[in-house]
């Protein structure tokens, strides 16, 4: 039977129909996985990695260990310095001195820390320190004759996730109240006048006058001066602030925790009055600091709202520092609105000083919410200092007074709630 084909043959029509087929798969391209750098990594493999994610776009992705910065540069430091787009794999990150980031060229760094943990290991130093840029690019920015040449060579920060636990950051030598409750001799206390947690500083080197980053924004961050889980507040804590950022055009920080730190939670500033554009905090947990916000140095345009309180020694502050004279310091255009704040009697839930702020309350220590009770109630809760004065005071956040006995046990299942489970309803907290 001549006409028969062979055996495993293909015949014509059926090889039509599959040649499409073959060269769909020949001429697809494979993932690319990425490589993956850890703190034994030698330089010329890391910068393999380096040289696939300018190529393609694949982020630098570190994985967990323990990462010695004090010897010479880690690679979470080279990571953060020399890549655009950096990716930490869940895991603990041990790490023993300051990693020191100066951004460079590139229009935006993106960091996606989801699941890492930063653990420090006796700093004596800010922890993660972010600055705008080096002396190359402080003088383009002088040399830059136009507000749009000079937005073209700031940098973008975009950070997302991550624990940042420096319970065990020596405790700043600066600040009286940070190290009042050590021990004399304490071996807890540093020489540095700053030990952050996340520090970031807008200016480019030698140029103070030009911000270098652009637009700070933050979701899901952890900092935690007490150690995760434990439910020790401020004066237990190792460290300085947990957040602090300034001189940079905007800063927009959302669903994230601040806990137990010596200074504030978040530290926001205008150090050298060039100006901030907008300051929004929302939907943030801020639970036994020293401060839970603080604003500082007169900056303006700053939105607090919706962010829930608990058992800190000042919630809300805006102070002026009466070391800068060069400017008047007067924080204009704030508002704080719709944030629930839990506190004992004799903790004030908001400090302005030299600062205007559209600020509505509808609730007061020890109940004082109706009008007989208003006077008393803004004694209690709410301090105005140097011309400092409200556009309003009703019906927006909440002040629920509990009593000093409770304030360990304020409620245990709602800071459970409020420290692992922290979510949104809306545009109210969930957490009452």
């Amino acid at each position: 039977m001549p006409n028969q084909p062979k055996r495993n043959q293909i015949k014509p029509d059926a090889l039509a129909r599959l040649e499409p087929k073959i060269m769909l798969m020949a001429s697809a391209k494979p993932t690319r996985q990425p490589l993956v750098v850890g703190p034994k990594t030698t330089r010329s493999e890391f910068n393999s990695a380096l040289a696939r994610h300018r190529k393609d776009g694949t982020p630098l992705t570190l994985r967990g260990g323990n990462y010695d910065n004090a010897a010479k540069r880690s690679n979470i430091e080279r990571a953060l310095n020399e890549a655009s787009n950096v990716r930490f794999q869940p895991g603990t990150y041990n790490i023993n001195d300051r990693i020191n980031v100066t951004l460079g060229k590139n229009k935006k760094l993106t960091v996606n820390a989801t699941g890492a943990t930063f653990v420090s290991d006796n700093i004596d130093n800010d922890f993660f320190r972010i600055a705008g840029g080096n002396s190359s690019k402080g003088k383009a920015l002088t040399n830059a004759k136009t507000e749009s040449a000079k937005s073209r060579l700031r940098t973008d920060l975009q950070w997302t996730g991550g624990v940042f636990d420096i319970s065990g950051s020596k405790v700043a030598a600066k600040y009286r109240p940070k190290r009042e409750n050590e021990p004399k001799g304490s071996n807890r206390i540093g020489t540095a006048a700053t030990t952050d947690g996340l520090s970031i500083k807008g200016f480019a080197t030698g140029n103070t006058k030009d911000h270098a980053i652009g637009k700070v924004t933050i979701r899901d961050l952890e900092v935690n001066g007490v150690g995760v889980d434990s439910k020790n507040r401020w004066d237990k804590s190792g460290g300085d602030s947990g957040l602090f950022i300034t001189d940079v055009d905007s800063i927009d920080v959302r669903d994230s925790k601040f806990i137990g730190t010596r200074d504030a939670g978040v530290y926001v500033s205008d150090k050298d009055g060039v100006g901030t554009k907008s300051v929004v905090f929302e939907n943030n947990l801020f639970d036994g600091n020293h401060d839970g916000f603080a604003a500082k140095r007169g900056i303006d345009n700053v939105r607090v709202r919706n962010n829930t309180f608990l058992r800190n020694e000042n919630s809300i502050a805006f102070t002026r520092t009466p070391d800068i004279a060069s400017r008047s310091e007067r924080s204009q255009n704030n508002s704080i609105t719709g944030n629930f704040i839990a506190s004992t009697s004799g903790k004030r839930s908001l400090q302005l000083q030299a600062a205007d702020a559209d600020v509505k309350f509808n609730g007061f220590y020890r109940g004082y919410g109706s009008k007989a009770g208003m006077k008393k109630a803004l004694g209690d809760a709410i301090l105005l200092e140097h011309g400092a004065k409200l556009s309003s005071t009703e019906n927006d956040n909440t002040i629920k007074a509990i009593k000093n006995s409770e304030i360990d046990g304020f409620s245990d299942s709602k800071i459970a709630t409020a420290r692992r489970v922290f979510k949104t309803n809306g545009s109210r907290n969930t957490i009452r």
